[in-house]
């Protein structure tokens, strides 16, 4: 309660001196914005002053919130966008991924609003945030362009990379890859492969860093002390805020530096009344509903047909009725008990009592807001921290993973009547969902006030770890074990040699004795 009142009274003390925010996100990734648009309207409501460069525009007019909305790229980029499970190598995954991010970066900066919104030099801002990963790194520039201080925000967990340029402990003996479906306790195989698949991610992220350095000094070499500007990985390092789109009941503990905060669970607001509509649907569903979604990005359109069968022929012997999220008005094969739809509010949805089960691909939203509602899920990972979302909540008693790759109706249909039958799949989902809600301050006020105290502090610098000042091999102590062994070898060699000289120098005086 305490904390809450001052929180409170920060926020009041604040609004009499609103600061300037820029939030870059171009991207025409929806789920990415969404996640941290809460946290913008709420600080507009606050007092502060929100430009936000978008390619998903509000509905509504908002105080102190100004939009600088460029040209929708979506279906350009989508045409493009590789299935991910035709991959079969790691590397090729991250390699397709990383030429996926540069056609999408370039589509952001040939468009007319990204232009104007560069070539504009009256605009001033006391803070930039951007996220630093899907290739949008070279957005860091805009913190020096405009003298301002630098927040990241991250969708997924923090990776080898952004840890090494934070100086943020990271040992994937313990921290599992977000692709590689393993839990914190892994055997020798499996910590090779944790190992090697940071080591590879890493080593391509500095390639590709290499690259996005050049393209940054292209497209931001028109304002005024551009001369100036540092290389893009030692701007990282000066970076005050990293806010991370996860939650510490949906994930495994690690060590985090105080300047960086997980702040996952911005989109949830608690008990939301459903309309009308969705409502009765769910009243009247006495034998439960199942609810299925694969997120935003990845369409059931896309589905394919062996899974699709799958999925309809297991759905159909049900007594449960489906509430599947689909782009599609129908879909081959579905049967009576199964609604599709379009748009689907699936945090309320969730939370409504009948909701029995949750097919999900383990996207990180839709694990959060099933993990706070208790409601147990199937996993169908897809593709990337998907994978390590649902192994998760698989350890932790309240998933049951499926392998879409191998996936059949009876696979299906043991899963659901699992969830369905076992009680201990919903009581550790419960168990999950009281340690998320369990915390001394709402996410939204412990996110706000972060952004306001490295305000209030100009950069926060106390925060910052000493580690980003060295080099890799300093950082793994390599120099003070090699001098040291180094010194430790020279001492025990003229140790044996001056042992030899006195054994041999005794030898002598005997035979003379």
């Amino acid at each position: 309660m305490k904390g809450a009142i001052c929180v409170l009274i920060l926020s009041i003390i604040n609004c009499c001196h609103g600061y300037n925010i820029l939030v870059m996100m171009p991207f025409p990734l929806y789920s990415h914005t969404k996640s941290y648009l809460p946290l913008f309207i709420e600080l507009a409501k606050r007092g502060h002053n929100i430009t936000m460069v978008t390619q998903y525009p509000l509905k509504e007019h908002i105080p102190n919130f100004n939009e600088v909305v460029i040209e929708d790229s979506r279906k350009e980029i989508r045409g493009g966008l590789f299935d991910p499970r035709e991959r079969k190598w790691f590397f090729l995954k991250v390699l397709g991924y990383r030429v996926f991010c540069k056609f999408s970066l370039d589509k952001v900066f040939e468009s007319e609003g990204m232009k104007t919104f560069l070539n504009d030099r009256d605009s001033k801002f006391d803070m930039v945030i951007t996220e630093t990963f899907f290739c949008q790194e070279p957005f860091i520039a805009l913190g020096h362009k405009y003298g301002a201080i630098q927040v990241s925000v991250q969708t997924i967990n923090v990776f080898m990379g952004l840890s090494r340029l934070t100086g943020n402990p990271h040992n994937p003996a313990y921290v599992p890859f977000p692709a590689v479906p393993s839990s914190n306790h892994m055997n020798f195989w499996e910590r090779s492969k944790s190992t090697l698949a940071n080591l590879m991610d890493y080593l391509i992220s500095q390639t590709q860093w290499i690259y996005l350095d050049y393209y940054m000094r292209k497209q931001f070499a028109a304002y005024p002390g551009f001369e100036n500007l540092p290389p893009m990985m030692e701007m990282f390092k000066n970076v005050s805020l990293v806010l991370v789109d996860n939650h510490m009941a949906i994930t495994y503990p690690r060590p985090y530096l105080p300047n960086i905060v997980e702040i996952g669970g911005l989109t949830i607001k608690g008990e939301e009344k459903l309309d009308e509509e969705w409502e009765k649907y769910l009243n009247e569903s006495v034998d439960g509903v199942i609810y299925f979604s694969w997120g935003s990005h990845y369409k059931t359109g896309n589905m394919r047909p062996r899974e699709l069968a799958a999925f309809m022929s297991a759905f159909g012997k049900l007594k449960q009725r489906v509430l599947m999220k689909a782009d599609e008005d129908t879909l081959p094969g579905k049967p009576d008990n199964v609604r599709l739809a379009k748009w689907v509010p699936q945090a309320s949805i969730l939370g409504h009592p009948n909701v029995r089960a949750f097919v999900s691909h383990g996207g990180l939203h839709g694990v959060l807001e099933g993990t706070y509602h208790g409601v147990p899920i199937i996993g169908t990972p897809i593709f990337a921290d998907q994978m390590s979302h649902i192994k998760f909540c698989e350890e932790a008693g309240y998933c049951i993973y499926i392998d879409l790759s191998t996936v059949t109706e009876g696979i299906l249909l043991d899963a659901i009547n699992s969830i369905l039958t076992n009680s201990s799949y919903k009581e550790n989902a419960l168990k999950r969902s009281k340690i998320m809600k369990d915390r001394p301050l709402s996410i939204m006020d412990n996110a706000v006030y972060w952004l306001e105290y490295v305000l209030r502090h100009r950069g926060a610098h106390h925060l910052r770890s000493a580690a980003v000042e060295l080099s890799w091999y300093q950082y793994l102590l390599l120099d003070v074990i090699v001098v040291w062994g180094a010194v430790f070898f020279v001492v025990v060699l003229l140790l044996r040699k001056s042992i030899k000289c006195i054994c041999k120098a005794r030898k002598s005086k005997s035979k003379k004795d």
